[in-house]
């Protein structure tokens, strides 16, 4: 294995992201630049031809929890209050789809597999580290080993099942919204010049401001990042207040949301603190550096009830998020891709959903458009399946481990 230094680490992560990004466009986001991406880092690791550590030794990791939770709130003041309170469809689809992935498996998979396979694989399944760790932990306790792996390995692989289908979903509905949007393309223009949104017009953030913006010589990236990270700062001490029954990336999202209309915060704040790439880079970094204790002995422990757990678990995503997306009223597509972000959460479905969008259209207003009526959906199935409910899951989970 070679030596890396810290920027040789660097360079070669983004080496990884560019050929994952061409791969994005010259498909058109069929291949989603993260899946690509997870594949090189894997065969990097395995191969020997990159270190384990690299993404620890490039200096990405140390930045890498405040970069998503400042990605988040950034994300937070891309929503109108409206949006958020609309989305609880988007929290019931999640949390049905999720009944569907738990079902399947305690029905399905026990009649295949042992009741420990089926344990151990739930929590980790509808997403998480924090589950993933806690049935690692139990099953080690109980000298169960190869469950142990088992646990690591979902949370690991099961990405490569979601970035795909996700990609293919969200490419089927923002075609779908394009072709609703060009039948109100000037009404959605007018609210959104007025400061709103389509049927959201009087929801003005320079209209509802109760604070006034800060003077035009003293605003400065300082200034913003600042604002930025006392909303993440609020947001991990309302977390500490409620014990982590609500997690502070929820919390981020909401402020976000809020300190925005209020004016505490400035419409893609991030932008404005000119760091958003840094911190986009840094957060995806994260998401890989969990590659690297997967191997192959691993795979080939547990190839069979891994796949088994997979088809059958995706399949109970599936049809309970279709159920459930029929009854309130979303598409299919939609209701699938917001299930799907058990598998992979944040930052990958933000980083899936504007990809997708990029692919489909040039338009700017058709971008804002179809970020308007995906993005939402996306973060919040994530934050309610991945960030809220798989921990859950995991603490009830864990005590019935025979």
């Amino acid at each position: 294995m070679l030596n890396y230094d810290f920027i040789q680490c660097a360079v070669v992560i983004l080496i990884i992201f560019i050929i994952g990004e061409i791969a994005s466009t010259q498909t058109k986001a069929f291949v989603p630049s993260v899946f690509v991406a997870a594949v090189l880092f894997l065969l990097g690791f395995w191969s020997g031809a990159i270190p384990t550590d690299i993404i620890d030794v490039s200096g990405f990791s140390a930045l890498g929890i405040s970069a998503m939770l400042c990605i988040v709130v950034h994300m937070g003041t891309m929503l109108s209050p409206r949006e958020l309170l609309e989305n609880w469809k988007t929290v019931v689809i999640s949390l049905a789809s999720l009944c569907g992935l738990v079902g399947f498996l305690m029905i399905i998979g026990s009649n295949l597999l042992d009741w420990n396979t089926v344990i151990v694989s739930i929590p980790p399944l509808a997403g998480g580290m924090t589950a993933a760790i806690i049935m690692q932990g139990g099953a080690a306790e109980l000298g169960l080993e190869t469950l142990a792996v088992l646990a690591i390995v979902i949370y690991v692989v099961q990405g490569f099942v979601g970035y795909p289908l996700t990609a293919i979903m969200l490419k089927r509905e923002a075609k779908r919204l394009m072709a609703q949007f060009d039948g109100q393309r000037d009404n959605w223009i007018a609210a959104k010049e007025k400061g709103g949104s389509a049927g959201d017009s009087k929801s003005s953030v320079s209209s509802k401001r109760l604070i006034p913006p800060v003077p035009k010589k003293f605003r400065s990236i300082y200034m913003a990042l600042f604002g930025v990270y006392l909303t993440v700062w609020i947001s991990s001490r309302l977390e500490m207040l409620t014990g982590g029954a609500v997690s502070r990336y929820v919390f981020c999202l909401v402020l976000g949301v809020v300190f925005c209309q209020v004016g505490l915060l400035e419409k893609n704040c991030l932008n404005e603190t000119q760091s958003y790439g840094i911190f986009q880079t840094t957060a995806m970094a994260m998401v890989f550096a969990g590659l690297s204790s997967a191997t192959p002995e691993m795979f080939k422990m547990i190839i069979g009830p891994l796949i088994a757990i997979l088809v059958i678990g995706v399949a109970g995503l599936f049809i309970f998020a279709i159920i459930a997306g029929k009854i309130l009223h979303y598409s299919w597509e939609m209701s699938f891709a917001v299930s799907l972000n058990a598998l992979y959460g944040f930052p990958p479905n933000m980083i899936i959903t504007n990809e997708v969008i990029n692919s489909v259209t040039e338009d700017q207003d058709v971008k804002d458009y179809l970020t308007e009526h995906m993005m939402s959906k996306m973060l919040i199935g994530g934050f309610t399946s991945v960030t809220v409910t798989s921990t859950l899951l995991a603490g009830v989970f864990i005590n019935l481990l025979r």
